[in-house]
């Protein structure tokens, strides 16, 4: 499974909801959050003097409770967001500094859970962490080297022009199929197309049934696999794993906590960028991923994992 937030404004700020307009209900909010060493003062041209953060101002108009299908409901969004400096800064050349985000969401009431189906589209800043919050604004030191055989790598600790677009495409839900069974799943295409050719194309698909042999104890079986393609590269990393866990929970539901689990991990992995092909030990450092940090790839192969894990949240 894969644990992420696809539509998260987190953030101090203000905003109203659940305006009701009759045939749905509004809300509307404005957040800030901040991106460290957004923006700078500049001696002369092209010297950093001082590094200050940047805030990134989020507004949010969403409008949920449509009615689409019996036990259906939609929910549409737009986020706009933009970085706002410190009066004497300014955003390094190649910065991205605002975008936008629409998000599409149906939820099925089904099987005593639910369903979501989502559709998200963004641009420009608001693709890097691609679920609501602004960023793109922070700048350092980056060249591109182009080898003999052509191929030109970027070289950069981080992303300043992320101006471009991302699709995202998310199906995922937790039911229960009986007295005894429970299911979680998710299947999801991600692909985020990127002016300086640092963006991805990802694949994601995991499931997570649990039989439930008392009210407190149940096992578990996770299978996921992932697959993400380098827009700079064009090379594929992939990457399976299989869970088997033991677990006790305070109740009967997938989503009960907290709980404490003793598990066993397979996974194996076949990565072919995150760093250059055939290169030393300097250049296979250097290549970017998607986040614009330089990273070695970890080759083909596998590993066990096993231990103990306790989740509480609420």
């Amino acid at each position: 499974m894969i644990d992420f937030y696809y539509w998260d404004i987190s953030g101090p700020g203000a905003g109203i909801e659940n305006i009701d307009l009759g045939f749905g209900k509004l809300s509307l909010a404005a957040t800030r959050s901040t991106e460290a060493g957004g923006s700078y003062t500049f001696s002369s041209q092209n010297i950093y003097d001082e590094v200050k953060d940047t805030a990134n101002d989020v507004f949010d108009v969403r409008l949920a409770g449509l009615q689409t299908n019996p036990d259906g409901v939609l929910e549409l969004g737009v986020d706009y967001g933009r970085a706002n400096t410190t009066d004497g800064y300014k955003l390094a050349d190649g910065a991205s500094k605002d975008g936008w985000m629409f998000t599409a969401e149906h939820t099925q009431s089904m099987l005593k859970g639910y369903n979501k189906f989502v559709v998200q589209y963004a641009t420009d800043a608001m693709t890097t962490q691609g679920k609501g919050q602004a960023r793109g604004s922070d700048g350092s030191s980056s060249f591109t080297e182009e080898l003999p055989d052509g191929t030109k790598i970027n070289y950069a600790n981080k992303v300043i022009n992320n101006n471009g677009n991302m699709w995202r495409i998310l199906d995922h839900g937790a039911i229960s199929l009986g007295d005894k069974w429970d299911l979680m799943y998710v299947g999801m295409y991600q692909n985020i197309d990127w002016d300086n050719n640092l963006g991805t194309e990802w694949w994601t698909v995991g499931v997570r049934p649990m039989y439930k042999w008392t009210p407190i104890m149940s096992t578990l079986l996770e299978v996921g696999y992932d697959n993400v393609k380098s827009q700079q590269t064009g090379d594929r990393n992939n990457q399976y794993k299989i869970t088997l866990a033991q677990q006790w929970q305070a109740g009967d539901s997938i989503w009960s906590r907290p709980a404490i689990r003793i598990f066993a991990t397979y996974a194996k992995w076949d990565e072919k960028w995150g760093y250059i092909k055939d290169g030393d030990n300097i250049s296979r450092y250097a290549a970017a991923t998607n986040s614009g940090i330089s990273t070695n790839s970890r080759g083909d192969s596998d590993e066990w994992t096993f231990g103990a894990q306790m989740e509480i949240w609420w």
